[in-house]
């Protein structure tokens, strides 16, 4: 036996009961998409303001690397001091030799020679040392400042110098850049001592294989970007 009083009754509380719920579940929706529309644009926005940091990186290391060669190319404006051409540390396949007083390290393939043109080329090189100093001062993220030409000749200056890995790989052009129309370009990741490295460079002029970089530690640029991103949350919130 049916009590429509009771079944109306029913019917009434479960409405009731649905549209306020139903309500709840379209406003929550609502809410949902607002706080997502707003976290997507923020993700943008930290990617656009990041994606003009690098840039700005990109057009700061141009614009060094051009003064490098531009000092390059200057009549040396400092005291070449003879005995820097001495001790050379000759081993079987290449030479080194570690500058005094923090003027960087110059590492060559073959036997080393005292002919006029490799004078000048270890005077020309040695002047861009303070330069070198210079930028690992300004760049935490820069870990060397690298000449390289394609005789087989390297002149460096690394923010740390115990050992000799890194100056392997730049003499063996592990670091050298994909040199193309003269523009900057990257060399390919890699690996030294358990630590990454990625160089930027770009030739002396069109069709040279002479050529700057500057060897990045990814870890260091890794947390840079991090330390933006943060900042860039800050003002966000």
């Amino acid at each position: 036996m049916n009590f429509l009083p009771l079944k109306h009754y029913y019917r009434s509380l479960a409405v009731a009961l649905i549209v306020p719920l139903l309500v709840a579940f379209l406003l929550c929706l609502h809410l949902y998409n607002i706080k997502l529309d707003r976290a997507v644009a923020k993700r943008e926005a930290d990617f656009a303001n990041i994606a003009a940091q690098v840039e700005h990186a990109m057009n700061g290391a141009d614009g060094l690397i051009n003064t490098l060669f531009s000092l390059y190319e200057q009549p040396l404006s400092y005291q070449f001091e003879p005995q820097w051409l001495e001790d050379i540390n000759q081993q079987e396949n290449y030479y080194y030799r570690k500058i005094p007083d923090g003027g960087g390290e110059i590492v060559g393939q073959g036997k080393f020679s005292t002919t006029p043109n490799a004078i000048a080329q270890w005077q020309q090189v040695i002047a861009l040392g303070p330069a070198f100093n210079t930028a690992l001062s300004l760049i935490q993220s820069l870990s060397a400042v690298a000449y390289v030409n394609e005789q087989g000749f390297v002149y460096i200056k690394r923010r740390r110098d115990e050992d000799s890995l890194m100056l392997t790989q730049v003499l063996d052009g592990q670091l050298r850049p994909a040199l193309a129309d003269n523009s900057l370009t990257s060399s390919a990741i890699v690996e030294v001592a358990g630590k990454n490295y990625l160089s930027i460079g770009r030739a002396r002029e069109q069709g040279s294989e002479d050529y700057i970089i500057l060897i990045y530690d990814l870890s260091a640029v890794s947390q840079w970007l991090k330390k933006y991103r943060r900042a860039v949350a800050n003002i966000y919130f």
